[in-house]
């Protein structure tokens, strides 16, 4: 074998390898967006949860102002509503140590974010250095070329 045909096989070995190597790294960062993507659509979901539970407190605070104008069940509801009260304050309660967790896994997932961001940045300045190499642009060249030939080839043999 010659030392030209030694290196377009090279070139060509080197061009599948970083081509492979790309297509990793395009994937594993498009599996990182989707997790990404559902930890946020997790995030939303606690939200509505939280509201939705903001509701129900102010639901049970007209439930308190409608039973105090009955004096005849006065206590009965008194009662009925401190049980309500401390349960609504220890939910709400869990609910703000939920909220606080949330933040500081939200602000967690925004640095891991900005750390893919980044590396995705940067493989795709690698990628571009890649392109620029005086190799990439010979694989290209070795890979138009034999589209051509196997082109040619085909027509040839009709």
């Amino acid at each position: 074998m010659s030392s030209a045909e030694e290196t377009r096989r090279l070139a060509g070995e080197e061009h599948l390898v970083s081509r492979r190597m790309l297509e990793e790294q395009h994937a594993e960062a498009d599996g990182l967006r989707e997790e990404l993507a559902a930890q946020r659509r997790k995030l939303e979901r606690a939200r509505r949860e939280l509201a939705h539970r903001q509701g129900y407190i102010e639901a049970l605070q007209s439930q308190l102002d409608a039973r105090s104008l009955w004096t005849d069940d006065l206590r009965e509801v008194t009662e009925n509503l401190n049980v309500q009260l401390l349960e609504r304050d220890e939910e709400i309660a869990r609910l703000r140590h939920g909220e606080l967790s949330l933040r500081e896994e939200l602000a967690w997932r925004r640095e891991i974010e900005n750390s893919l961001l980044q590396r995705i940045a940067e493989l795709e300045r690698e990628r571009a250095a890649l392109a620029a190499t005086r190799l990439w642009r010979w694989g290209q060249g070795y890979w138009r070329l034999k589209r051509f030939v196997r082109r040619a080839m085909t027509r040839g043999g009709r």
